[in-house]
């Protein structure tokens, strides 16, 4: 049982480790030696990062909030579904990043929230008991990457999200203010936390 929360929101840091995929990529040492989605550096800049992600699939699930509780709650449900709480009892190794994406509505809907777990490429998901896991695929495009230490708190989330929006309103970047996206590297454990900020290029 997997019961280490990546802390709701997570970090990056820049040192390569030897951890290849069948393309050749080098997972940054920030993923721990876990799988992570696939990106080249297009550009560091003195706030964030500018990457590009090959496109990607996740397993998600609502949630009601971005507060610790609930955050964990989706969190432990998507562990229970990779620990084989599916309909062939089938384990699924942990990935990295644990994302939490707030979608804010262009209209009258209410705001979407969802948490989600990486998949890697060429993974045999098996279909969930729970019928509030779902996949999905992210397509290929640049995303902007702020990081930051510390605990990955709620209200750290939102800070540094709006840091990085500044920092991109200055730099004369085009984004999608709404879709926004906290990545989650480590456990409550973890002294040196790696925690990101995501924003979807426009």
């Amino acid at each position: 049982m997997r019961t280490a929360v990546p802390g709701a929101l997570l970090s990056v840091a820049g040192i390569l480790i030897s951890l290849q995929s069948v393309q050749g990529w080098s997972a940054p040492s920030f993923c721990r030696g876990y799988e992570c989605p696939e990106y080249r550096l297009v550009h560091a800049n003195e706030n964030f990062e500018e990457r590009f992600y090959n496109a990607s699939d996740w397993i998600t699930t609502e949630i009601e909030g971005t507060d610790f509780w609930t955050v964990r709650g989706g969190y432990n449900k998507l562990c229970d579904y990779l620990d084989g709480e599916n309909e062939a009892n089938q384990e699924i190794p942990m990935t990295r990043p644990i994302a939490i994406t707030v979608l804010e509505p262009s209209s009258g809907e209410d705001r979407s929230i969802t948490i989600s777990v990486y998949v890697p490429p060429g993974t045999d998901l098996p279909k969930p008991t729970d019928s509030s896991i779902t996949e999905f695929s992210l397509p290929a495009g640049i995303m902007f990457v702020r990081t930051f230490t510390g605990m990955p708190t709620e209200s750290n989330f939102f800070d540094n999200l709006e840091a990085l929006e500044n920092d991109l309103k200055s730099a004369g970047k085009q984004y999608n203010p709404l879709r926004r996206i906290a990545a989650g590297y480590d456990g409550p454990l973890t002294l040196f936390k790696h925690n990101e900020v995501w924003l979807q290029g426009a």
